[in-house]
């Protein structure tokens, strides 16, 4: 009774047996917050991120107090405890300690290993870390234009992907689980004023491009196969995250796809943190027909969940000149929630759900949404989801193509979800 009671004095009720806990996420030397730390459920297979200043909320049912919570970031110790001992403490912060890692150790690891086998190791584990098994990831998706450095339009969005897992050979023969995308919940948007970069008609929807670009050197890359292909350099050893890293420059082979960038890999366990490429001929590889791009820069990192690593962010901007004019396009996925799929059989009625879903897709426009879970966009532009469109309408508009497609073989989704077998292997990647 004491234990209610205490409950109840301590924290705002948002129904019987629910209450809410806001959570910031701190470093607990320089008590500044840690963005984006990940607060995993392990029973569950599931995991969500706080947001860019370290903060989340937690709604508590008192039937969950038993609930494990693990609360962690890359290069600092992990946070144990329960739903029951955060309620009851009234926990509003959480202080997370930076891993100590001993440099003379990894100054000696640098002095023994050259570049090459740095990115040897590191490609290895990256099945290891990665994990070939599929997940869900809930997202936000970001797409701005700059015409000049003024913005001009933007696209906001969150929603599901199915991330396929680390499966090279299978994500770049099938279009379907290359493409990754899964379905749009929340959207906002402004109309692009101007053509795009490298599009004539006005494009709103480049995330395909962003996901080809991964798909291209992440699997095609300075980790591939072709590591003989590329040459690399150990630039330096620096702290990332607060892990000891090596940074390791590479270079590609040839002149149609050339390009540079970095590799940041862990000192301690050979984990990739991170890919940054400069591209000046992102066209060819992208197959674009584009003669206005002058150069592109792309970014992928990783965060832990656990023992595996899950994506953490996307970026590609792409800068070129229309009309005397310097266009800078920015796409940019920023991961928010991680769910094992677990999807072993689907009954009809599970799968008449999923069906409806891909054809019915339920996007809608909340303010408040993004004020709670969006990063500011810094531009003054009005919101315009207007000219007496339904929001879906407008927002698969132009080059906005079905954001499931279909395997190969099959005309319509109905096909699809009739046939269990292969609907099954849609949904698991299996």
């Amino acid at each position: 009774m004491r234990y209610l009671l205490f409950l109840l004095l301590v924290l705002p009720v948002t129904g019987f047996g629910q209450y809410t806990l806001t959570v910031t996420v701190k470093d607990a030397e320089d008590q500044k917050p840690v963005p984006y730390a990940t607060v995993l459920f392990p029973a569950q297979d599931y995991a969500f991120s706080a947001n860019g200043n370290g903060r989340f909320v937690l709604k508590v049912n008192t039937m969950e107090m038993d609930r494990a919570v693990v609360i962690s970031s890359i290069g600092y110790d992990e946070y144990r405890t329960t739903l029951g001992a955060m309620v009851e403490g009234g926990i509003t912060e959480v202080f997370l300690s930076p891993k100590v890692t001993m440099l003379e150790e990894v100054l000696v690891k640098a002095e023994k290993e050259t570049a090459k086998e740095l990115v040897e190791e590191a490609s290895k584990r990256l099945r290891e870390y990665l994990k070939e098994d599929p997940y869900y990831l809930y997202a936000f998706y970001r797409e701005t234009l700059k015409q000049d450095q003024q913005f001009v339009g933007f696209t906001e969005a969150y929603g599901v992907l199915h991330i396929p897992g680390y499966q090279p050979s299978y994500n770049k023969k099938n279009r379907l689980f290359s493409y990754d995308l899964a379905q749009w919940k929340n959207i906002r948007r402004s109309h692009y004023k101007v053509r795009t970069t490298c599009d004539t008609a006005g494009h709103v929807l480049d995330i395909h491009r962003l996901l080809k670009a991964k798909s291209e050197y992440l699997y095609n890359g300075p980790l591939s196969k072709k590591i003989k292909e590329f040459t690399y350099s150990i630039d330096s050893l620096t702290s990332y995250r607060g892990n000891d890293v090596f940074i390791v420059g590479f270079q590609s082979p040839g002149r149609e796809e050339d390009y540079q960038g970095h590799i940041l890999i862990k000192a301690d366990d050979y984990a990739v943190m991170g890919l940054r490429v400069v591209h000046s001929n992102l066209g060819a590889l992208l197959g674009l027909d584009c003669h206005e791009l002058d150069s592109s820069q792309f970014e992928v990192t990783f965060t832990t969940v656990g023992e595996r690593y899950y994506l953490n962010t996307l970026s590609l901007t792409m800068t070129g000149r229309i009309g005397g004019q310097m266009r800078e396009k920015k796409l940019r996925l920023r991961g928010g929630e991680f769910k094992a799929n677990k999807i072993q059989k689907l009954n009809y009625d599970q799968r008449m759900v999923i069906y409806q879903e891909m054809i019915n897709p339920v996007i809608h426009y909340d303010p408040s949404f993004w004020e709670q879970n969006g990063d500011d966009i810094e531009v003054s532009l009005a919101e315009d989801l207007g000219e007496n469109e339904p929001l879906a309408q407008q927002f698969f508009k132009w080059d906005g193509q079905r954001i499931v497609p279909l395997p190969d073989n099959f005309n319509t989704y109905e096909e699809l979800y009739k046939n269990e077998d292969i609907f099954r292997l849609f949904m698991n990647n299996q």
